[in-house]
């Protein structure tokens, strides 16, 4: 369910969201501090009029917080193996909220993306524990192409905080049988729950098609 903001007090609500997270994840003084900060600018993002700019409010302050841990934890950031044209993590199973699902479609149009939408619905079936059973073509993402986001700028929160330790050949997604180790600070954590309850997040799939059957 969608949480409306403008029936709640933001400060509590911050507060609660980092008490509940920090007690599940760990405390760290620091990181709590820049997601304090980070998820007001994000919830607040919630009650502007301008719902056009919600999620990229949020990337931006994705971003921000990334940069931040990536100075305050230099020796695990350091470990990242994420390199261009890897795309092994563009076949995992992706949850977007609303306005992500917006400005995806947008961004698209605008760049003539050609969406498969055959793709998509065989995705929207096999979502969780089931999206294995699709086969290595139907889980690539719809928006990889060449071994590329082609919506890089605009990619979902969950792609923007994924970022992977272990050696590349271990990331392959139809040959790994071990936990993909990757690097995700508490901090970026719990502005990521954050979003995505935020933004009713969901099946990425689902929701791009819903919009798209809805813009017919």
């Amino acid at each position: 369910m969608k949480i409306n903001f403008n029936q709640l007090e933001t400060e509590s609500l911050i507060d609660s969201l980092i008490k509940e997270l920090a007690e599940k994840y760990g405390k760290r003084p620091e990181q709590l501090e820049s997601a304090k900060l980070a998820l007001k600018h994000a919830i607040k993002a919630y009650i502007t009029e301008d719902k056009n700019q919600v999620a990229q409010k949020f990337y931006a302050n994705i971003d921000y917080l990334i940069q931040a841990e990536k100075n305050n934890d230099k020796d695990n950031y350091n470990k990242i193996q994420c390199k261009k044209k890897c795309s092994h993590c563009c076949s995992i199973e992706v949850s977007i909220t609303d306005e992500e699902a917006d400005l995806l479609l947008k961004v698209a149009k605008d760049k003539n993306i050609k969406i498969n939408t055959k793709r998509l619905k065989r995705q929207a079936s096999h979502f969780s524990e089931n999206w294995h059973k699709l086969g290595p073509k139907d889980m690539k993402c719809v928006f990889l192409k060449e071994k590329e986001c082609s919506i890089y700028d605009y990619r979902p929160s969950v792609c923007r905080t994924y970022f992977v330790t272990n050696e590349q050949m271990l990331c392959d997604t139809f040959k790994a049988n071990h936990k993909i180790k990757t690097w995700m600070p508490i901090s970026v954590a719990i502005l990521e729950i954050a979003i995505m309850l935020c933004g009713n997040g969901g099946s990425m799939a689902k929701k791009l098609l819903e919009r798209i059957k809805r813009d017919k």
